[in-house]
């Protein structure tokens, strides 16, 4: 028995098993030769007479040096043991601290969320009477006060994530950035390139771009449209960042091989080749005095949790381009992917501003629709759609509206409107406001459709019988 799990152990590397196998050997040895001198197998010597002493001596030898290598692999292994709980201890003492600084961070993401909501209730009674502000401009503080009330909101959530996890509650992963329904990204795009250009316009010099055009119509994603906000907001940054008092950035939003393709160039510094692999990860950065590489980080970790990629090209001198491919959503049932007008029918365009009748008219030229026999009118106040609704009694076969929803200086609205004129059903709401959800509300009750207002120029438009 002790033989063969000698040779077991000595298999398995184990010196006290040679020390001990190697002792047993030698008594073995010593014993045998004694043993075969009594029955004269061997001659009676030194050696077969000493036999037992010798192989007991060498014996003893090799079980003295066996229990000393088995003492120094105990005080090895005891030396491993302490130092692995040493580094225990101070991953222990890291994580601690860890845990402090993100309780710290969340005490003060809660204070701040606390404080913005204060200012930005304020704002949102101001803004209840800017109706004699140009739409452009009104549509640009809904947008930047929407952006303060989602930066509100994702502290308050951050907050309750960081409390989870210092509780022992297990993240969720990137829980702020998972999508929470479809959305249209150029209109979320184009007012945060707005407020990009009014942030900046103290760099005369930086031009801040957004080309939309037919091929960024209808492109809607899965996405959270806060975080979305943010990484856009943080790469056109980055951009203007990498310029010098001088030069472009470019926001372009298009459709490539099923996929969306949304890019920010800028014509600045560049990057160098060795640099480029590392961006994106926790912590790297380039180019950037105090920089900590989390906006790239937290561009990327949101594209993916989106399903998508983000992939940044650049050469030094010819500036940089960040790429982000999403994969393509089915548009909402409200949304209008193509205006289809029949031969021979009216259009009606309802709208304050006279710059978005010049908009439909410029369509409908370029469509040719006295050709077709169309006829487009067009009313600016509520008194002007009622007397020629009520005069004309239109059929729901020939006539298409096309209304604004905010009226300047009108308390009606184009759905108070459609509905006092029981016009729901042939009448499109052309809003900036479509995300709304008391809108979007009031469109499905009187089964309307709509087309956000910044798109006006790019839905196609055709006319089938």
């Amino acid at each position: 028995m002790v033989v063969p799990v000698s040779l077991r152990c000595i298999q398995l590397g184990s010196r006290t098993a040679i020390y001990y196998f190697l002792a047993f050997g030698c008594f073995f040895i010593g014993s045998s030769a004694y043993s075969a001198k009594d029955l004269s197998w061997l001659p009676a010597d030194f050696f077969t007479l000493n036999g037992t002493y010798f192989g007991s001596a060498a014996e003893m030898i090799l079980l003295s040096l066996g229990l000393a290598a088995r003492m120094k692999l105990l005080k090895e292994e005891k030396l491993k043991s302490e130092l692995q709980t040493l580094e225990a201890e101070r991953r222990l003492a890291e994580s601690r601290k860890e845990l402090e600084q993100q309780a710290a961070l969340s005490a003060l993401a809660a204070q701040v969320a606390h404080d913005i909501r204060s200012p930005l209730a304020a704002l949102d009674c101001v803004m209840q009477d800017v109706s004699q502000l140009p739409e452009k401009r009104r549509n640009m503080m809904r947008s930047a006060a929407a952006r303060i009330r989602d930066i509100a909101n994702n502290l308050i959530e951050m907050n309750r994530t960081l409390q989870a996890v210092g509780n022992g509650v297990p993240a969720a992963g990137p829980a702020l950035a998972m999508p929470d329904g479809v959305h249209l990204l150029s209109s979320l795009l184009d007012p945060l390139v707005t407020e990009k250009r009014v942030q900046f316009q103290s760099k005369t010099g930086v031009e801040i771009d957004a080309r939309l055009d037919e091929a960024s119509y209808g492109l809607f994603a899965e996405i959270q449209p806060a975080e979305f906000k943010r990484v856009l907001s943080n790469l056109i940054n980055n951009g203007v960042e990498a310029l010098a008092d001088k030069g472009a950035v470019t926001v372009s939003l298009a459709r490539e091989d099923g996929k969306i393709l949304l890019t920010v160039h800028d014509n600045g510094k560049g990057i160098a080749a060795e640099v480029l692999p590392r961006l994106g990860r926790k912590g790297e950065t380039h180019g950037k005095a105090g920089g900590s590489g989390l906006g790239l980080y937290h561009a990327k970790t949101c594209v993916e949790a989106w399903g998508g990629s983000l992939g940044i090209k650049s050469e030094p001198g010819q500036g940089t381009t960040v790429a982000i491919r999403l994969p393509q959503a089915r548009p909402p049932a409200w949304f209008v992917s193509e205006l289809e007008i029949k031969p021979g029918s009216t259009v009606v365009v309802f709208d304050d501003d006279p710059s978005i009748h010049q908009v439909w008219q410029g369509r409908f030229d370029a469509l040719r629709s006295k050709e077709h026999g169309i006829s487009v009118l067009d009313f600016e106040t509520p008194e002007q759609l009622r007397g020629w609704v009520s005069g004309r009694a239109p059929s729901a076969g020939n006539v298409l509206f096309l209304m604004d929803y905010e009226l300047r200086g009108h308390q009606d609205t184009g759905l108070s409107l459609a509905e006092e004129l029981r016009i729901g059903e042939r009448a499109i709401l052309v809003t900036s406001r479509f995300e709304e959800r008391r809108i979007l509300e009031g469109c499905l009750r009187l089964k309307m459709r709509m087309i956000p207002k910044g798109m006006a120029g790019f839905v196609p438009v055709s006319v089938r019988s």
